[in-house]
């Protein structure tokens, strides 16, 4: 190595040091690189990528190359890299040589250059203490785009701005005019001559208020805005001369100006205008309710006095009418005399019921509720109490699990309507404000030393019996009860808040009826809810043990009612749902009667037409022919048109309840029914059809005994095989309900249950092959139908995970992208269920 050389390579390492830089590092980068002049302008020293980065000749870059040399050839290189057009003028050779020079100089110590393969490229010179100079070239990052690119940009940037609906206007650093698009020119046409490129902004705003003259206040046109045209106003609202309303907004942009954009708002303001005037006049009627609301408060005061004295007025007629109507069927009348007579009592019944609804409400407004205490069966009530309201729970996607605790008593004594009056409510309101998820109903059974039950002890004045309390517990999932609104929901006329009438419906007077109905048969109620997640209210009421002759008494009108005189009966049984119709057949069977099923209400016509039957059991939804259609054409006909029809439903409400029976049925049942339930009805219709035996009393059955075998075979002879796919559940319910299945299996028995279980996979891929072929076809009335029987029949075989899945694809029956969309979800829970099913067999 020359002298010089090692000179230079000693003055690069201190210079390194220096500046915290390895110099290996530029040898190995593509973007940087550096030489080092000596005082005579000799190259003494640089990295090797020096002639790569400034892309010159193989044979310009050695030892004693002088700086004007490399100068021209980057001038000169430049020029052989760029065509005619784009070749460097002789007036930016000498710029280069001059930068060059001034860096020589110290004038300056950088600039900004085009390498030879135009590139952006900045030098940067370094004086070092032994008086040689050295010279750092990095190359910026490439642009994303090429110029012919840049320029394709810009005027979709600018054609863009033309077409937006704003105003939109640019100012530069130094507030001089940029561009603006054609809309703001049209919303400011005062002074659209002046938006011309270099014009003042302070000139323009000048300009526009003197045009505008006295149309704007002084305030406007104040310093507040205009004392410094270079600051952005920030966002405001204006109405312009012409009237329009526009909203100002004016940023401060990065590279400095100002960016501003103007938006018509015309229409919002006349908007805003009439709901002003909406607000007004609402709150003109928000005072007129107030008075209203005060003026039937008082109303409702009188009323309730009113109520509660003219309640034995009403009562006793009503009484007398029921009770001399009944008295009135034991004597000797005609079949169409007992069905007049059957509907008066009926009605009476029913009125009699609403009256005492309202006479309690109003007992419990003056304080003058009686308690009437009886011994009952816990279980059976509760089941009274659940079962119309389980098919309701259903409908909507719901759980209802009830839960009475193994230490629960069989028997207990106190006012039971009042009970089931408190059930139904809290269940009912839990049903109501859940959306998703359930309900749980558990009881059980609490020793007096209860930390649960200590304060309540305390309250209560009269000595309590040791055998303890009856704690209720009812845990829903459901919208919840702000903290705030908790103390307030037991008032009259309240509810958890404003919006829940509108939404749910409902007086405000549900829950204000079970705390008064709670605390006269000497109990407590508490709640406690968090908002979305759900509420819980928790009832602890004394435990009333009756006697051992009570019970006995009991018990006897049990045998009594179980051995009632209910002969044999022939029973037509109309029922599409297999599963129900089995179950139906297995109850009936094990009552001793004889039932005949048939599959939808034309067949039901058709029977009524060929034999005689004591007593009908119509399902309301069947195919062909409805169970209203097929009780009017009975009802219209010579067959048996008094005989009695009792209506099977999952609804639960009570107008449809009502509904039906105005079309012609005696009853309706509501399903899931219990055994009890099915007894009951038919011990409660023995009278008429007594009646109807007297007045015929040959009654032959002429329908083939293996009707039923034969209508079953039918209905199951296709099966399905679905192709199942691994589908994640988004019901949150189980595939099966154990609980249900135990209940089912102690009412009917181990041979019915696995007859049933036998059957239900066959059932189930029926209506899914109906399902597939009403999307095949594109027949929603054949998906909804599937849908609506495989529902009935997973609810009544414990899979509630099935029917809530078949109550969601009757929702998209009229939806076939959606309905097959639901398809593979649905038959991955069936897979799922009859697996479930196969696991009880076993």
């Amino acid at each position: 190595m020359t002298k010089q050389s090692e000179q230079g390579h000693r003055t690069v390492d201190i210079l390194a040091s220096e500046r915290g830089h390895d110099t290996q590092n530029y040898s190995a980068s593509h973007s940087e690189c550096f030489a080092i002049f000596n005082k005579a302008g000799l190259l003494i020293t640089y990295s090797t990528n020096l002639q790569q980065v400034l892309h010159l000749p193989d044979d310009v870059v050695a030892p004693n190359l002088p700086l004007a040399e490399l100068m021209n050839h980057l001038v000169l290189n430049t020029d052989k890299h760029t065509n005619q057009k784009q070749q460097t003028p002789h007036d930016n050779k000498t710029s280069v040589h001059n930068a060059f020079k001034d860096i020589e100089k110290g004038t300056i110590k950088r600039c900004d250059l085009i390498n030879p393969a135009k590139q952006q490229m900045t030098v940067e010179c370094h004086h070092l203490h032994d008086g040689s100079i050295l010279y750092t070239f990095k190359i910026a990052p490439p642009l994303p785009y090429t110029r012919d690119e840049t320029y394709e940009i810009t005027e979709q940037v600018f054609s863009a701005l033309e077409d937006i609906s704003v105003g939109f206007i640019l100012y530069d650093k130094h507030g001089k005019f940029v561009f603006c698009n054609a809309r703001h020119r049209e919303l400011y046409p005062e002074v659209a001559h002046m938006f011309r490129p270099g014009t003042s902004r302070q000139d323009i705003l000048d300009a526009y208020w003197d045009k505008v003259g006295d149309k704007v206040s002084q305030m406007q046109k104040g310093a507040k805005w205009n004392q410094n045209s270079l600051s952005p106003r920030g966002d405001k609202e204006r109405q312009l001369p012409n009237g329009r309303w526009i909203q100002i907004s004016e940023k401060k942009g990065k590279a400095g100006g100002i960016i501003a954009v103007r938006t018509e708002i015309t229409e919002l303001k006349a908007h805003q205008s009439a709901l002003f005037k909406v607000n007004e006049r609402l709150l003109e009627q928000a005072q007129e309710l107030e008075i209203a609301s005060e003026a039937a408060k008082r109303a409702t005061e009188a009323k309730s006095n009113f109520l509660a004295t003219m309640s034995h007025e009403i009562r006793t007629p009503l009484n007398g009418v029921i009770g001399m109507a009944q008295l009135l069927r034991d004597s000797d009348l005609n079949s169409d005399q007992n069905t007049q007579l059957d509907t008066i009592i009926t009605s009476g019944q029913s009125l009699l019921e609403i009256i005492n609804d309202i006479l309690d409400m109003s007992k419990i407004e003056t304080g003058n509720v009686e308690l009437e205490e009886t011994t009952f069966n816990l279980l059976e009530t509760v089941e009274v109490v659940t079962a119309p309201l389980l098919s309701l729970a259903q409908d909507n996607g719901l759980y209802l699990k009830t839960n009475l605790d193994e230490n629960c008593p069989k028997y207990i004594k106190t006012d039971s309507t009042k009970l089931r009056q408190i059930l139904t409510n809290l269940l009912s309101n839990a049903i109501k404000f859940t959306l998703s998820g359930g309900v749980n109903l558990s009881i059980k059974k609490l020793a007096p030393d209860d930390p649960r039950c200590c304060d309540f002890t305390k309250k209560q004045e009269q000595n309590l019996d040791t055998q303890g309390f009856l704690n209720i517990n009812i845990k829903d999932t459901g919208t919840g009860i702000a903290e705030d609104r908790i103390e307030t929901i037991f008032q009259s006329f309240t509810q958890a808040d404003n919006t829940i009438t509108r939404k749910f419906g409902g007086t405000g007077l549900g829950l204000a009826i079970v705390k008064n109905l709670t605390e006269i048969m000497g109990g407590e109620i508490k709640a406690t809810s968090k908002l979305n997640f759900g509420s819980e209210f928790e009832i602890i009421l004394p435990l009333n043990p009756p006697d051992h002759e009570e019970i006995a008494a009991l018990e006897e009108q049990h045998v009594e009612q179980n051995e009632a005189d209910c002969p044999a009966l022939d029973i037509l049984v109309a029922e599409d749902n297999i599963v129900n119709a089995t179950i139906a057949k297995a109850f009936l069977e094990k009552f001793g009667h004889r039932p005949t099923i048939v599959m939808n209400g034309q067949q039901a016509v058709e029977a009524i037409a060929k034999t005689s039957f004591d007593l009908v059991f119509m399902d309301i939804h069947m195919p062909k022919m409805d169970g209203m259609e097929a009780t009017t054409i009975i009802r219209s006909g010579d067959n048996q048109p008094n005989i009695p029809i009792i209506g099977l439903t999952a609804e639960a409400f009570k107008e449809r309840h009502a509904h039906f029976k105005e079309i012609g049925m005696n009853d309706v049942l509501s399903k899931p029914f219990t055994k009890q339930q099915l007894k009951g009805t038919i011990i409660k219709y023995m009278g008429t059809i007594n009646q109807q035996r007297k007045a015929d009393p040959s009654q032959p059955s002429r329908f083939s005994s293996n009707m039923n075998e034969a209508v079953l075979e039918e209905e199951l002879a296709t099966k399905v095989s679905p192709k199942m796919t691994n589908l994640p559940d988004e019901t949150g319910m189980p595939i099966g309900s154990d609980e249900e299945y135990e209940l089912m299996k102690s009412q009917i028995g181990d041979e019915v249950i696995v007859e049933l279980i036998g059957m239900a996979p066959d059932t189930i891929n029926a209506q899914l092959d109906k399902i597939k072929e009403g999307l095949s076809s594109g027949d929603n009335d054949v998906i909804y139908q599937a849908a609506h029987t495989l529902k009935g029949s997973a609810s009544s075989m414990f899979a509630p995970r099935l029917a809530e899945n078949a109550r969601i694809m009757e929702q998209h029956s009229k939806d076939m992208a959606a309905a097959g969309d639901y398809l593979p979800v649905i038959l991955q829970t069936a897979e799922e269920t009859i697996s479930w099913w196969n696991s009880k067999l076993n």
